[in-house]
Formats: structure tokens, C-alpha cells, sequence
């Protein structure tokens, strides 16, 4: 595991850290912690820094905990949507069987219907033609 030295400015103090993080990604840290405390240090000219930094701190954990309570809400509402999906789903394919049953039963209804071994009727019927002995002249 590699250690890394780094150096940060935080509240007007400087801090040596030994550590395993991304040292660019402290950086970052510091410096958002550093404009926080500085910000509500501003407010009021005789807050000393200590209080400047715990008031940041309590709304950066404000902050953390609100967003914590919304990733819990939208956990809620994907599990939500996807039980919804679900039930979508289960009545699809409900439907789908269904419509495949009533094909299935109307195919079965024409095949009853199409007499299978009932004569069929030729074209040449002797009731809808008169025979007779002698031919027309032409």
C-alpha cells in the first residue's frame, strides 16, 4: 500500500497527512472545507475559527445526512417502479396467454365449422342445369 505525504490549508492552518487517498482529491476537500469555513467566518468578524469550523462542519454533515435521506427516498421509488414494472409485466404475459388460448379455441371453432367429410357440391349440378334430348342450334 503506497503512502502519500501531503500538505493542506485549512481555517488559516496548515496540516501535514500521511495517506493512502488520492492526494488531489484532499486537496479538493480542504479547499471546499477551507471556502465553507471562511463564508461563515465572514458573518460575524468576531467568530473565532474554531466556531467558524464547527459550524461547518455541522452543515456539511447536514448536508451529507439530507442527501443520505434522499438517495433513501429515491431507493423507494426505483423499488416502486420496479415492483409496478413487475405487475406489467406479470399481466402481459397473462394477456399473452390469454390471447394465445383464444386463438388457439377459434382455430379449433373454424376447423368444426369446415365439414371435414361432407360431400362437396360439384360445380356441374344437375339442379341448377336442364337437360335436354336435343341440342340448340347455334
Amino acid at each position: 500500500m503506497n503512502y502519500y505525504k501531503v500538505r493542506l490549508s485549512v481555517g488559516g492552518r496548515t496540516y501535514h497527512l500521511q495517506t493512502t487517498e488520492n492526494v488531489e482529491y484532499l486537496h479538493e476537500l480542504a479547499d471546499d472545507l477551507d471556502r465553507r469555513i471562511t463564508k461563515i467566518a465572514q458573518t460575524d468578524a468576531a467568530m473565532d475559527a474554531a466556531t467558524a469550523a464547527v459550524l461547518a462542519g455541522l452543515d456539511l454533515l447536514d448536508e451529507a445526512r439530507r442527501r443520505i435521506e434522499d438517495q433513501s427516498n429515491l431507493r423507494l421509488q426505483i423499488k416502486s417502479y420496479a415492483d409496478e414494472a413487475a405487475a406489467a409485466n406479470k399481466e402481459a404475459a397473462e394477456l399473452r396467454q390469454r390471447l394465445y388460448d383464444l386463438q388457439a379455441e377459434q382455430e379449433g371453432q373454424i376447423k368444426m365449422e369446415i365439414p371435414g367429410s361432407a360431400p362437396v357440391r360439384s360445380l356441374w349440378d344437375s339442379e341448377d342445369f336442364e337437360i335436354v334430348d336435343e341440342p340448340d342450334e347455334l
